[in-house]
């Protein structure tokens, strides 16, 4: 939401750019997942919050990580949702719309939070990483 009040125009650009990255490496994990950690970090530098952004950047490698195992679950994945949520929280927080920001992300961890649990439940879903 801090996102969508405190964009500017260089950033819109750049999170438009990142979000073609994600349609355009749907079909390859390393490109998707390169863009959609970059897709995060654009939307935290955007908030200008200080405190969300030394968390983001102390936590990135985790981060990085749980995108690479839910990824993984390719039984759960539906990626072209997955693109559009993303799609339509680029658009949100580009229009400068901070409800409807707050809403998609509320949708965006909600849809990853079964991944979460089925891993959580069972080890072997951590596989190899590719």
């Amino acid at each position: 939401a801090l996102a969508a009040e405190r964009i500017t125009d260089d950033e819109a650009v750049m999170l438009n750019a990142i979000t073609e990255r994600l349609r355009s490496g749907l079909n390859s994990p390393a490109e998707w997942l390169s863009a959609d950690y970059e897709f995060h970090a654009a939307i935290v530098r955007a908030s200008k919050n200080k405190l969300i952004l030394q968390t983001f950047n102390g936590i990135s490698e985790h981060v990085r990580y749980v995108q690479r195992v839910c990824h993984m679950q390719r039984d759960m994945r539906v990626p072209d949702y997955n693109l559009r949520l993303h799609e339509k929280i680029a658009e949100a927080i580009i229009n400068g719309d901070p409800e409807r920001t707050r809403k998609l992300m509320f949708e965006h961890f909600s849809y990853v939070l079964p991944f979460v649990a089925a891993i959580n439940t069972d080890k072997s879903r951590l596989g190899e990483m590719f």
